[in-house]
């Protein structure tokens, strides 16, 4: 393309100080495990979208999404204020929390 000598390295680290690059392999064990379950993986992409908009250090939207399913939480008591914890606690925020 015509392009002077450091060029692309120089964009691909503007790219990446800008947060804008994710690593596919990252994530640790956890995300490599969470990547073999596709139809796992197909349902929480919502989830994974939003976690990436938060994150900037590539690998840790899928990182953060993999400890999330490996914690588990009970939430006693059926009432309305219940329900609401409950379905905070499942939710992408949670994960940024941790």
């Amino acid at each position: 393309m015509d392009l002077p000598d450091g060029h692309v390295d120089g964009l691909v680290r503007r790219l990446a100080t800008a947060g804008l690059l994710d690593d596919a392999r990252g994530g640790g064990p956890a995300a490599d495990a969470l990547r073999k379950k596709k139809e796992v993986l197909d349902r929480l992409r919502p989830d994974l979208a939003t976690l990436s908009l938060t994150t900037s250090a590539p690998g840790d939207a899928i990182g953060q999404l993999a400890a999330r399913r490996s914690q588990r939480v009970r939430v006693r008591g059926a009432g309305r204020v219940g329900a609401v914890l409950a379905s905070l606690l499942a939710g992408p925020a949670w994960a940024r929390r941790r």
